[in-house]
This record gives C-alpha cells, structure tokens and sequence, in this order.
C-alpha cells in the first residue's frame, strides 16, 4: 500500500531507540506496534501509533487512541514493550 504513495516501508521487530531515533532524524516516520504482556503507558491491548518527528530524544506521537498522550514523548516511553516498528522512507 505504501508504494502507491511512493513510499517504502522496512519491518523491523525489536529495534533500538538508537534505530528508532536515527530513522526519525532523516525526516522519516515510523509506526510503532506495541503489546503489553499487562498494560503500559499507551494500551492495555495491542496498540499502532505513528511518530512523525523528533527533537533531542523525543518523539512527537500522534497516538489516534487518546489526544492527552498525542505530543513529544520520551524515546523510551515510546519503546515501551514495542514488538516491531515500520521504518517509512520516501
């Protein structure tokens, strides 16, 4: 699907922040899967959000669930309990 729009799109289960950040840094997004074995910071449940920016070591999130936890978070708190993250590239 990401084709269409000239995009491409990397699957990559368990990444660093490091990845995460430096992705981030080339104006590229990525779409975090997230699946508490209990419950985190963002779901009780399984959970996809996007990160569209980053500033230092946050990233802005743009969580569709909840408009108080939308907004630069922590990297870590963004890797919570992540499964795998879609790196998008143009």
């Amino acid at each position: 699907m990401v084709r269409s729009y000239g995009l491409s799109c990397t699957k990559k289960y368990k990444p660093t922040q490091e990845e995460v950040l430096a992705h981030l840094r080339t104006g590229n997004p990525v779409i975090v899967y997230t699946d508490p074995p209990d419950r985190n910071y963002w779901t009780k449940n399984k959970h996809f959000f996007p990160v569209l920016e980053v500033q230092g070591n946050q990233g802005y999130v743009a969580n569709p669930n909840s408009k108080s936890k939308t907004g630069f978070t922590d990297i870590s708190t963004i890797m919570q309990d992540n499964v795998y993250v879609l790196f998008i590239s143009k």
